[in-house]
């Protein structure tokens, strides 16, 4: 707080910047940036609030401000300091950069969030039949070099560490399938940047037998599931643990699919790195 002029009130005065309900709202809206922007304000009179306020008194105050008549019957005078115009302009400026930037991430989010629609929906059945009718065709076998490959899968960490693995014995027929909410979701986000396909990438479904499945957990939760038959790889998986759908926000609560690999890629992997 400093004494000042005031020109209206024609007495020295305590000037201090006003912080009111504006403020706050703006410094909430803004997650506190606001606050940097108070200095700026500019000091006003404590009795009657206007800012035609000077350090040396009335003699000086000609060659510091600019006396507006704003009622010619009252003879009422405002008086506008030169010196304040630049930071009210700065602070103009940069309350329209935070109010765009607010509007655009509030727009973001609320794309990436809102369940998606009828005809979004219907085209995603489109590609996912197609996907399926791919899946479906015979794969062409790639000649790839003969080796362990359950030593292979146990020395190599790409698809975890399988070291020490939890087998589960058994024979049976696994229809995997990528988690559907998974994929809507990514193709969704895709739509605003191409960097989210790469979540998508690989086959959405395949169909394997097996014998044995070697199962592994990570610190973040994750599990991995390598699937054998006859001492030969054939699938691998990835689980994710959901708390609720990414799409409608429904509660879930349980590890879903989102990635599979055949044996080609798995085999491709690991020998390219011998």
């Amino acid at each position: 707080m400093a004494t000042m002029y005031c020109n209206l009130c024609k007495r020295p005065v305590d000037a201090r910047r006003q912080i009111g309900v504006g403020t706050l709202l703006l410094v909430l809206i803004t997650g506190g940036l606001w606050l940097f922007l108070i200095p700026f304000y500019s000091k006003r009179c404590s009795i009657c609030k206007s800012t035609a306020l000077s350090k040396t008194g009335s003699a000086n105050l000609a060659d510091k401000t600019i006396i507006i008549s704003s009622n010619q019957t009252s003879g009422t005078k405002k008086a506008v300091n030169k010196s304040k115009v630049v930071p009210r302009l700065l602070s103009l400026i940069i309350i329209g950069v935070l109010l765009f930037l607010g509007v655009k991430g509030f727009q973001f989010i609320n794309e990436a969030s809102r369940p998606l629609s009828t005809s979004t929906t219907q085209t995603t059945k489109q590609t996912v039949t197609t996907q399926e009718k791919q899946v479906a065709a015979p794969a062409k076998t790639e000649k790839l070099p003969a080796i362990d490959e359950k030593k292979a899968l146990r020395s190599d960490n790409y698809f975890g560490n399988y070291t020490n693995p939890a087998i589960k014995k058994g024979s049976g027929t696994a229809q995997l399938k990528v988690w559907q909410p998974y994929l809507d979701y990514y193709r969704k986000l895709a739509e605003t940047s191409p960097l989210f396909k790469s979540f998508i990438n690989g086959p959405q479904q395949l169909s394997v037998q097996y014998d044995e499945i070697w199962i592994h957990k990570n610190e973040a939760d994750d599990i991995g599931k390598l699937y054998w038959k006859d001492d030969k790889i054939q699938a691998y998986t990835s689980e994710k643990f959901y708390e609720s759908n990414p799409v409608n926000h429904v509660t879930v609560n349980a590890h879903q699919i989102t990635s599979i690999h055949g044996r080609n890629s798995i085999l491709t992997e690991i020998t390219k790195k011998k």
